[in-house]
């Protein structure tokens, strides 16, 4: 149910700090699940959960962190601006996939723009479930340093699979039988490194997050000098100290409204069948008597009369009417007459309602 956005620069051990906290919370969800007699504690201090485990956590899971490199996605996506927004939504909809109630999600990746952490932030909060940052924190010479190093790795395992697809495409002359391509984003052990020039630019482009804001907090900042991360805090901070896993309140703009008791329609529609019936009426009134100047007409579903003006209103002026009623029903301003209320507890009164508004214009023109 948590998630878990971490953040950080290119190379900086996002990957291994995510295995880090994908291994600890593995750990003691399953002894908690397995014992009822086992609380969760960290290398360094005891954690205040209790020691009977709680239905939310014998539901819980913690899946496999979700990164660019679990997605088959290379680190070139981030030179092209539409590559790098089809992976970002390609990282953004497997995050939305695995939230739920029962799974801890750790979204493993680069996480640079504050505008994309404060997405999952609110994609989180709409399954109502807390979320945290974990900035892990690397100086600029660290993530050259390591990249380098994953470039030498990377030269060292070609060689030979370049002996190797030099004596394969020598046979496959031979036999006239070529082998397939392999696909060099598969995914391994260790995510593959970047060009130096994209990796300058990155850390240039990187938006570190402050506590400041609601999108980044709690923040939890990790330096690499640290050998674990602060697995209790994650931990009081995601399930909380009773392992009940905390309420998020979500926004009243994410909440669908509940129904309303109306057997037929919604209010609005109800409303409009009202007002539209009266119109029809009247319009049907004059059709039939085409030389009839002012008289009263009775109206169905209204036990009052409607005046009718001395001069025929048009179907302009009509239909005018009725869009200012329906205005002022839906703002419930001055001069409304009836409230907008569920075709239940009495639609019939916007039938009268309207004929009591109509006859209220045409009585102050006449003045």
């Amino acid at each position: 149910m948590p998630l878990i956005i971490i953040t950080g620069y290119p190379c900086s051990g996002k990957t291994y700090r995510a295995a880090q906290l994908h291994e600890w919370f593995s750990n003691e969800l399953s002894s908690l699940q397995n014992s009822s007699s086992t609380s969760p504690t960290s290398p360094t201090t005891s954690s205040p959960s209790p020691t009977n485990p709680t239905p939310y956590i014998l539901n819980l899971t913690v899946p496999p962190p979700i990164s660019p490199h679990s997605l088959s996605l290379p680190p070139t996506v981030y030179a092209s601006a539409s590559l790098e927004k089809a992976a970002r939504a390609a990282e953004y909809s497997a995050v939305k996939r695995a939230l739920s109630h029962n799974a801890l999600v750790i979204a493993d990746g680069l996480n640079y723009i504050k505008g994309y952490r404060y997405q999952l932030y609110c994609e989180a909060k709409a399954v109502g479930t807390p979320s945290c940052v974990v900035h892990v924190a690397a100086s600029e010479e660290e993530c050259i340093k390591r990249n380098e190093a994953r470039l030498q790795r990377r030269e060292q395992e070609q060689e030979p699979e370049r002996e190797r697809e030099g004596e394969a495409k020598e046979e496959a002359d031979i036999e006239n039988n070529p082998t397939p391509p392999t696909n060099p984003f598969s995914p391994s052990s260790t995510p593959p490194p970047y060009d130096p020039p994209l990796l300058l630019n990155l850390l240039y482009r990187y938006e570190e997050p402050t506590g400041l804001t609601r999108w980044d907090r709690p923040l939890f900042t990790l330096p690499t000098t640290d050998p674990h991360p602060p697995y209790n805090l994650i931990w009081l901070a995601l399930i909380g100290p009773l392992n009940t896993g905390l309420p998020i309140k979500r926004n009243k703009a994410t909440l669908l409204p509940p129904p309303t008791p109306s057997s037929s329609s919604s209010s609005l529609t109800a409303l409009t069948t009202a007002t539209t019936s009266v119109i029809a009426t009247i319009s049907q009134h004059y059709a039939d008597n085409p030389g009839s100047s002012s008289a009263t007409l009775a109206i169905p579903a209204c036990a009052a009369r409607l005046e009718l003006p001395p001069t025929k209103p048009s179907v302009g002026q009509l239909q005018r009417l009725r869009r200012q009623f329906e205005g002022m029903q839906r703002q419930g301003g001055p001069g409304a007459g009836v409230v907008l209320r569920p075709m239940g507890e009495g639609g019939e009164r916007w039938v009268e309602g309207f004929v009591a508004f109509l006859n209220g214009v045409w009585a102050e023109r006449e003045e």
